[in-house]
């Protein structure tokens, strides 16, 4: 049909897809695998063989990254290599569709540039962990669908279907990948609470108007949580997954890693003496003289975060 590339945003997601898995899957033999990642391939190898998280393979992490490996598995992933570039696909894909459904309203270099700079920055901020197939990798581009989302509701206050589906199968996704995503997702929850009074300040109340804007959320989020709740009621397995993944994390996995998360204010606290301690010392860094290749990614990358709240 002689359509232009320009004008083929299909075909421009492909390209997207393509460049980001072209550029992440050099990394796929770089390091050995990790604790954690060895521990999500074989979550997922278990599960693909009928076995049940928590009843048949013990542990404290959240189940979401476990199932996705569960994927691979299934598919035929059984090295670290192969599960490694699976999920590079995957994450590939969802950069495409990312593109796909926003490009239009960002802008096509934004779009296209986002995933290119994701694996520049996490692979060199993070050059062992940021290859791997972690729930930190999962939580993160969860949370990027989120944002995204969350900055288009800001501008046009809508919350339709397709928006109720992405916010609540992101934070499903976030939270069932990595504890405490509940922090974040907290203070994010705040922010939307706020806009959303401000919303019905300027609109009247009506019960068709609370169905048509709330419908898809609530709904949404129902089937997720019965999804959930009957596939461990079925295997006998909602105490036990509550205890492991819940009630572990919150009452003894705390004192491991010097008591981090006991407190449930601490992890606010240092989000913020982070994200300064990052800049401060990135500043001082240079004056000094002694900035490293990475003080300076991360300088760039928190600078820019910085800016775009002011955007």
């Amino acid at each position: 049909k002689r359509i232009r590339v320009r004008d083929d945003l299909l075909l421009q997601s492909m390209i997207v897809a393509t460049i980001s898995f072209l550029l992440i899957s050099s990394f796929a033999y770089d390091v050995d695998g990790f604790t954690d990642e060895l521990d999500n391939f074989r979550g997922g190898m278990v599960i693909a063989r009928g076995g049940v998280p928590y009843k048949d393979y013990i542990t404290q992490h959240t189940p979401i990254t476990y199932f996705i490996c569960s994927i691979f598995a299934l598919f035929g992933a059984g090295s670290v290599a192969q599960f490694r570039l699976s999920f590079y696909l995957l994450q590939s894909l969802i950069w495409g569709g990312l593109y796909f459904r926003h490009a239009e309203h960002f802008g096509k270099i934004k779009m296209f540039i986002l995933p290119i700079l994701d694996v520049v920055f996490v692979t060199s901020i993070f050059p062992y962990q940021g290859c791997m197939v972690l729930s930190d990798r999962v939580q993160g581009i969860s949370f990027v669908a989120l944002m995204l989302e969350y900055l288009r509701y800001l501008k046009d206050k809508q919350l339709g279907i397709s928006r109720s589906l992405i916010i609540v199968t992101s934070i499903f996704v976030s939270f069932g990948a990595a504890f405490l995503s509940v922090f974040p997702l907290f203070c994010l929850a705040i922010l939307v609470f706020i806009r959303e009074v401000l919303y019905w300040r300027e609109n009247k109340i009506s019960i068709k108007l609370l169905f048509s804007r709330y419908a898809g959320l609530v709904l949404t989020t129902l089937i997720l949580l019965i999804l959930v709740f009957v596939y461990f009621w079925i295997n006998d397995a909602i105490q036990i997954a509550y205890e492991q993944s819940f009630k572990f994390n919150l009452e003894v996995y705390p004192y491991y890693i010097g008591g981090f998360g006991a407190n449930k204010i601490q992890p606010f606290i240092n989000a913020f003496q982070n994200f300064f301690n990052v800049f401060k010392n990135g500043v001082i860094e240079i004056l000094a003289s002694r900035a490293t290749g990475m003080g300076i990614l991360q300088l760039i990358l928190i600078t820019a975060a910085t800016a775009c709240l002011f955007n």
